[in-house]
């Protein structure tokens, strides 16, 4: 079973955007556009790639609107590592939409994000290396 299969059938209930291009983007913007996400310049921060494990293992882990568990964190760290172990790890950039996952002091509310997607809750991660790009991204209603 793919890791877009996997993904999908244990994140039941939300939407899941996945996928690796072989192809380079000159802009996480371009990279965007290829995988359905608004190309807003403005949405993406560029994270480590630590920071990029700790908000994929969090969105597999939990859900966006009400932070139920959706899957067990130790499944939910290991889909996170096999999506980022498909790109090397000299040379790649990662990017991010807001907070989810992220030690950044965030609201009383919760965390913050740009949206990129018609969903009321969206994040992820966008990888982009010099051979190849992929996608990672969850989508949740409230």
């Amino acid at each position: 079973m793919s890791l877009t299969d996997t993904v999908t059938i244990l994140r039941a209930g939300g939407e899941v955007i996945t996928g690796v291009s072989q192809q380079p983007f000159a802009s996480v913007v371009d990279a965007a556009r290829h995988f359905g996400l608004r190309p807003r310049g403005d949405a993406f921060a560029s994270v480590t790639q630590e920071e990029a494990f700790a908000v994929l293992r969090l969105v597999l882990h939990h859900d966006l609107a009400h932070g139920h568990e959706v899957m067990p964190e130790e499944r939910a760290s290991s889909l996170a590592d096999q999506f980022l172990n498909q790109f090397p790890t000299q040379g790649t950039s990662y990017y991010t939409n807001g907070e989810f996952g992220r030690k950044t002091p965030g609201s009383a509310d919760g965390p913050s994000w740009v949206p990129v997607t018609d969903a009321t809750f969206d994040t992820g991660v966008l990888v982009l290396s010099q051979h190849s790009a992929g996608c990672l991204w969850v989508m949740d209603e409230d």
